[in-house]
C-alpha cells in the first residue's frame, strides 16, 4: 500500500472508544485523523489545519454537531460534514439539510468500516463539484433511508440502525489499485 495520505479527516467524538476506534479504521485507511472530544476543540482545530472532511457525532458535551456545521462554514467554507447521530427531531434535521456543506446524516449505531468506504468516496470529489452537479447524486452504498415521518413515533426512540439520509452524495468514483490493495489487506 502507497505511503500517500488520502485526505485529512477531523474527527469530532466524546466517546473515547468510538473515537479511537475512528481514527484507527481511518489512519488503516490512508488518512491523516485529528480527533476532538467537543465542538470548541473542534473549532480550534479548524482555525489552524485544512481538512478534507469532518465527520462529527450530533450530540457534544459543549454544543451539537449542528453549532460545529455552522463555526465550520465561516472558518473553512470548503470543509465538508458528515453528522452521525443516534436521534435528531425533524426541525433540527431541516436545520442541518440547509448547510450546503453537510452531505449526509448517518443514523447510529453505524458501521465504522461501510462509514470508511462511504468517505473513500466523498474525499476526492471538491465541494463545488458535488454542489454544481444535480446528475452526480447517487446513492451511498450504507443503506440509505429517509427518516420516518414524528407521527406516531416515540420521540425518544432511536432511528433505524445503520442508515444514512443523504444530504448530496457524489456518485462513486472508478476503482483505483489502491482500493485493490486496500481490499486485498482486508
Amino acid at each position: 500500500m502507497s505511503d500517500a495520505i488520502r485526505g485529512r479527516l477531523l474527527v469530532v467524538e466524546d466517546e473515547p472508544v468510538i473515537a479511537t476506534l475512528m481514527h484507527e479504521v481511518f489512519t488503516r485507511g490512508g488518512y491523516q485523523v485529528e480527533v476532538a472530544g467537543q465542538v470548541s476543540v473542534a473549532i480550534e482545530q479548524l482555525g489552524k489545519q485544512t481538512f478534507d472532511l469532518c465527520l462529527s457525532d450530533f450530540m457534544l458535551p459543549d454544543r451539537t454537531g449542528l453549532d460545529l456545521a455552522r463555526a465550520a462554514l465561516e472558518i473553512q467554507p470548503e470543509l465538508r460534514m458528515v453528522l452521525i447521530s443516534a436521534f435528531m427531531e425533524s426541525e433540527v434535521e431541516r436545520q442541518v439539510r440547509e448547510i450546503p456543506s453537510v452531505l449526509a446524516i448517518v443514523r447510529k449505531p453505524a458501521d465504522v468500516f461501510k462509514l470508511r468506504d462511504q468517505v473513500d468516496e466523498w474525499v476526492p470529489m471538491p465541494l463545488a463539484e458535488v454542489a454544481e452537479s444535480e446528475s452526480s447524486v447517487a446513492e451511498a452504498p450504507i443503506e440509505i433511508e429517509e427518516p420516518p415521518s414524528a407521527e406516531g413515533l416515540d420521540a425518544g426512540a432511536p432511528a433505524d440502525s445503520s442508515t444514512v439520509v443523504p444530504v448530496d452524495i457524489p456518485a462513486p468514483r472508478p476503482t483505483t489499485e489502491n482500493d485493490t490493495e486496500r481490499e486485498a489487506e482486508c
